[in-house]
């Protein structure tokens, strides 16, 4: 399981990296009032960027189970996990909600 960690670190560090130069390349290769060799280039070189630092080989993973599916984006745990932390009040703002 820890390797799945050490590789969401890797892709994430490599979308951090790479992030600026493929938002430009983006609105280049799209943007239509451009040349059309202008944004042929544009989309070579966005082509030749690390498949690894798109974004949507980001996938969001429990930081305590390394679980992939239901994991909350905004707290990086699990569902299960969300529970827990709710009902003990580990999470500020969260409260079990009680009739």
């Amino acid at each position: 399981m820890k390797n799945l960690l050490e590789r969401d670190k890797i892709k994430r560090a490599l979308f951090s990296r790479n992030e600026s130069s493929r938002v430009a390349l983006k609105y280049i290769s799209s943007n239509k009032e451009l040349p059309l060799k202008v944004r042929w280039l544009a989309a070579v070189e966005l082509s030749k960027l690390p498949l690894k630092s798109s974004p949507v080989k980001i996938r969001n993973r429990c930081s305590e189970t390394f679980r992939s599916n239901s994991a909350f984006r905004d707290f990086r745990i699990s569902r299960i996990f969300f529970r827990d932390y709710a009902r003990f009040g580990q999470i500020a703002g969260v409260t079990k909600k009680s009739w």
